[in-house]
């Protein structure tokens, strides 16, 4: 019988430190709620900030032709320009832009396939 006695008096020992532990948890779980509250000092004002108006947008060019004046008078003399244009393959090179120019058209020149 004095085994069962011990066993007795070890699970009344464990029982009640752990008792303890879980009173001591929830101290420590209510203590930290507790310093989460809110703060009872008024909000400082903002400081002015200063505003500063936004840069003027780039204005956009104009529409300009860097086509010569032989590209828009026959077809022959676009696909002369084009073909120049196909010849320097750069990365780097500035577009070409081409505005507002009319593109010649013909009723009687054949396509050409070279290009």
């Amino acid at each position: 019988m004095k085994t069962l006695e011990t066993n007795r008096a070890a699970k009344g020992t464990a029982g009640a430190a752990r008792t303890v532990r879980m009173a001591a948890l929830a101290v420590l779980m209510s203590a930290t709620l507790a310093a989460c509250g809110g703060n009872d000092d008024p909000a400082p004002a903002p400081a002015p900030v200063a505003v500063t108006p936004a840069p003027a947008p780039t204005p956009v060019p104009a529409p300009t032709t860097a086509v010569p004046a032989s590209a828009t008078a026959s077809v022959a003399g676009l696909l002369t320009f084009l073909s120049s244009l196909l010849g320097t393959s750069s990365n780097t090179a500035e577009p070409v832009l081409i505005g507002d120019i009319t593109l010649p058209t013909s009723e009687t020149t054949e396509p050409d396939v070279t290009l």
